[in-house]
């Protein structure tokens, strides 16, 4: 019967989310058609979102126009956690609105390509956001396929093997990975919060989870680790016998 029981249960019910934004740019795409790199920008997204359900977190997605409208900073600790999944294309009221959240103890995390241009896809000369992530752009460099990336977060240390997203990232804030001598996870302060860059690339990864490849395991304790250092853990967890 679907008009009592479980059913109905489910129905009146509302879903939570965990304090995480996840950020969607119209812009964005535009700027990834621009450079023949949108299937990639759809395959990272899609791997974040796979990430934090498997993780046992739930999320909201946040568009740019939000953002300018102060999405993030409306309503205090309505979110912990920004994530920029190749967020290339960023408006200038958007960068402003990041570095208000983060000076105000929010945590933000981007995995490559991020603030490369404007909203309207000119490129900027220093890419948005690169001092608050800790970082900054260089000259390319030529690395295999994919290489061995270490990572250390809360004392644990995780290997990988997965491409760095840009190998032209060179690190002015802390290191906690590195792929192939290119920083793989920097992390920087800013203000009374956090910004952590992840710089591999994840278009890989929902593969990755399909073949229970060794990365599937490993990627989601870097990503829990980081989300965990703002505070953001899955209210319940669920293993089986195995583990």
């Amino acid at each position: 019967e679907l008009r009592d029981g479980l059913w109905d249960a489910v129905r009146a019910g509302r879903r939570l989310q965990d304090g995480i934004a996840l950020h969607y740019s119209q812009p964005s795409i535009n700027a990834a058609l621009l450079l023949d790199h949108d299937s990639h920008i759809v395959q990272v997204r899609d791997a974040w979102v796979k990430l934090l359900e498997d993780l046992g977190l739930q999320y909201d997605f946040v568009a740019y126009k939000q953002v300018e409208a102060v999405a993030l900073t409306r309503t205090p600790g309505c979110y912990r956690v920004f994530i920029l999944p190749e967020s290339i294309a960023l408006s200038a009221r958007e960068v402003d609105e990041i570095r208000r959240f983060v000076t105000a103890g929010g945590t933000v995390i981007a995995d490559g390509w991020c603030g490369l241009m404007d909203e309207r896809c000119v490129r900027h000369e220093r890419p948005a956001l690169d001092e608050v992530f800790g970082v900054s752009r260089g000259e390319e460099v030529a690395l295999g396929e994919s290489v061995k990336v270490s990572a250390r977060v809360a004392g644990k240390e995780t290997v990988l093997r997965i491409r760095p997203a840009e190998t032209g990232v060179r690190t002015t804030g802390i290191p906690f990975g590195d792929s192939g001598g290119v920083p793989a996870l920097v992390s920087s302060k800013m203000g009374k919060g956090q910004a952590w860059y992840l710089n591999l690339d994840l278009s890989s990864w929902p593969v990755d989870r399909q073949t229970r490849s060794p990365n599937e395991q490993g990627l989601r304790d870097v990503v829990g680790n980081v989300l965990a250092s703002a505070g953001v853990r899955p209210p319940l967890r669920v293993t089986c016998a195995s583990g």
